[in-house]
């Protein structure tokens, strides 16, 4: 009974793109990183843990988490508090004008929620109501 040694080769793969070690004396980050002219995301990419394929050692390259400003902890708006919110900006809106303080700028609020809130919703239309924060 004899044993053979073989020294796997390192490839690094993204997608359907394999690219073999350029340095295989380096870590295979550092390896990875020689890449970076080519391929710029490269950059953000880490690792993943190495798999056996044939006479290769294949390391999956990993895109980046996506980072999102706390929108995991945001429960799914709830319908029904929306639905009651816009019926008393409705409300309010129908309100007689005597009962608004007479301010230029309650005036000038006072007057668009009524226009918004009289007209036929419009996805499009509606967008530009948003404020964007």
């Amino acid at each position: 009974m004899t044993a053979t040694i073989a020294v796997l080769k390192r490839q690094f793969q993204f997608g359907a793109t394999r690219l073999d070690d350029p340095a295989p004396s380096l870590t295979p980050q550092d390896a990875l990183r020689l890449f970076e002219p080519n391929y710029p995301f490269l950059a953000t990419a880490r690792l993943g843990e190495p798999t056996i394929q044939g006479d290769f050692l294949v390391y999956p390259v990993l895109k980046p988490e996506v980072q999102v400003k706390g929108a995991s902890n945001r429960q799914p708006a709830d319908k029904t508090l929306l639905r009651k919110a816009i019926g008393a900006v409705k409300q309010w809106s129908d309100a007689p004008a005597a009962m608004v303080q007479p301010s230029p700028a309650w005036h000038l609020v006072f007057s668009r929620v009524d226009q918004v809130s009289r007209r036929a919703d419009s996805p499009v239309r509606d967008a530009f109501d948003v404020p964007l924060a």
